[in-house]
């Protein structure tokens, strides 16, 4: 007896070490316990000598989860003593059935572990007999949807292109937002809805240009709307998102020389009498004796103005920077009208500012705008008798007048009206015309006095 249970007790010693091991040792630890679960009570065998012949309770119950063996049915006696239907009777011969089963342990395991079976798909739900697929046959949510581009979406990158790329400035593409909205307004009545990119077609633009002709507007305003509609053709061409450009089948209209209406100076000078008031004086003097534009003028600051010099900085057109000397007479009224109009008034704050009352009846200030000095200019025409006058006018009035008395020096005139070329300073050659109908006095004064007496060679 004492030689069992010292048997018994080694065999469950190497049972729990096969515990802590592989998949191996647990699958023999579950052959023990199957094997010594049948050992008789009358062993003379102990509790927890058979529980630790099994490897414990928790780890008898991984043993039998990771093995996925199921657990043997306890052996009990029906009345009479024999054994029920379905149980083993005990083994007389238990240590040495253990020692056989440790030996076979993994011839076993692998013929006890069946091949593994892949899953079966679930079953697809049944449909319901009153639902019937449809016949149409499956289309792109892309194809229904995909249309042409609109034209004015295209426009607006045209109009980044010139703002980043060309570096034009913002008057200029204001310009050309302007003369591209008078033809797709045109567009649209033709077509009767959105205006696509497939409706910039020549048709469309040969019928804009006569449309433009009826209306009775001049030759260059026409060549400057069709101007407008060449270069986002062009640029559009080079961004493939036209084939060709359609105005290259278009014929412009040729330019025409068309000479300005200057004012006599004669005019200028009531305009700069002093019964009128200091403003008004100076914006007169700034374009009449300075040849600013109005831009220019309107742009001007407190701290541009230089008094022994003139203007210190003029921002003209491009966004060019220059300074500008004045005549005498304008250094005089413009600084008689900053200590009395803008005294006080920052360096960086406008020199021209108009004020006004808000809904609320509050009084505010801001930079004069362009349009005010155009109505300021057009109310001093009407009081002087010329109702045409316009502000450009007066400019144009400085380069003729400047050109006469310098005798026609045109590098001067250029340089005092910032022209780029010279060829836009020749047009005050044009218009005066005083100078020669005196130089053409001679024919009259000494046609007659002084004839040629001497025979013609052809005998006439």
């Amino acid at each position: 007896m004492a030689s069992r249970r010292t048997a018994l007790c080694g065999i469950g010693v190497w049972t729990r070490y096969a515990l802590t091991s592989g998949g191996i040792g647990r699958f023999t630890a579950r052959v023990m316990h199957t094997r010594l679960t049948r050992i008789p009570s009358s062993s003379g065998l102990s509790r927890r000598a058979l529980r630790s012949l099994g490897g414990g309770g928790h780890a008898h119950r991984r043993t039998h989860a990771g093995c996925g063996l199921r657990r043997p049915r306890p052996i009990r006696a029906a009345q009479g003593g024999s054994v029920e239907e379905g149980s083993e009777p005990p083994s007389p011969e238990p240590a040495r059935e253990c020692l056989a089963a440790v030996q076979d342990a993994e011839p076993l395991a692998s013929a006890a572990l069946p091949d593994p079976v892949p899953p079966s798909p679930p079953p697809l739900p049944q449909l319901d007999p009153w639902i019937t697929p449809p016949n149409t046959a499956p289309q792109r949510v892309a194809d229904t949807r995909r249309q042409p581009m609109r034209l004015s979406a295209l426009f607006e990158e045209f109009c980044h292109y010139l703002r980043v790329e060309k570096e034009a400035t913002p008057r200029s593409v204001q310009t050309y937002r302007w003369c591209f909205g008078d033809f797709e307004a045109f567009v649209m009545q033709q077509v009767g809805g959105t205006v696509l990119l497939s409706h910039f077609t020549v048709e469309h633009c040969r019928s804009y240009q006569y449309d433009l002709a009826n209306r009775g507007l001049k030759t260059n305003t026409i060549r400057v709307r069709l101007a407008t509609l060449s270069s986002f053709g062009k640029w559009a061409v080079r961004r493939d998102k036209l084939v060709r450009n359609p105005t290259d089948a278009l014929t412009r209209p040729r330019k025409k020389a068309r000479l300005p209406h200057v004012p006599r100076w004669a005019t200028i000078e009531k305009l700069l009498e002093p019964s009128i008031a200091v403003r008004e004086r100076v914006l007169v003097a700034l374009m009449a004796l300075g040849a600013l534009r109005r831009s220019e003028v309107v742009a001007l600051d407190v701290g541009d103005v230089a008094p022994d010099f003139g203007l210190s900085r003029v921002l003209g057109k491009g966004g060019h920077e220059a300074s500008l000397p004045l005549p005498a007479l304008a250094r005089g009224m413009l600084t008689e009208y900053v200590q009395m109009e803008r005294a006080g008034a920052a360096p960086t704050e406008p020199l021209f500012v108009v004020t006004f009352r808000t809904k609320g009846g509050t009084p505010s200030t801001r930079r004069m705008s362009g349009q005010r000095i155009w109505k300021i200019i057009k109310d001093l025409g009407r009081r002087v008798g010329v109702p045409e006058l316009h502000p450009h006018a007066l400019r144009h009035a400085c380069g003729a007048e400047f050109l006469r008395r310098t005798h026609g020096n045109l590098r001067v005139v250029q340089e005092h009206l910032r022209h780029r070329d010279v060829q836009t300073t020749t047009v005050y050659t044009k218009i005066t015309q005083e100078d020669l109908q005196q130089q053409l006095r001679v024919f009259d004064n000494e046609g007659e006095s002084k004839k040629d007496s001497r025979p013609s060679p052809q005998g006439i």
